[in-house]
């Protein structure tokens, strides 16, 4: 994903590993909840196997928007390592 290009001078997130790391899990569960809801959505009307099979495929396009703007759906917090 772009949220992890921590070097570049055009990253949007600047090298921030906390905010990067919050992009990059809204930005999945968007789109897994979308597939997911459009999955239950159709499965009653789907009787062919492939079509509950192509039912189910990831709604990466659709997510276009969440993708590039994900929502702020969790918090990161740094954890320090004491040895």
């Amino acid at each position: 994903m772009a949220w992890t290009a921590s070097t570049d001078e055009h990253s949007q997130t600047g090298g921030n590993i906390k905010e990067c790391l919050e992009k990059v899990v809204a930005t999945m569960q968007c789109v897994i909840r979308r597939t997911y809801e459009n999955s239950s959505k159709n499965l009653g009307k789907l009787s062919d196997a492939n079509q509950i099979v192509f039912s189910r495929e990831l709604m990466i396009v659709s997510s276009k928007h969440e993708i590039e703007n994900p929502p702020k759906l969790y918090e990161a917090y740094l954890v320090k390592i004491v040895k």
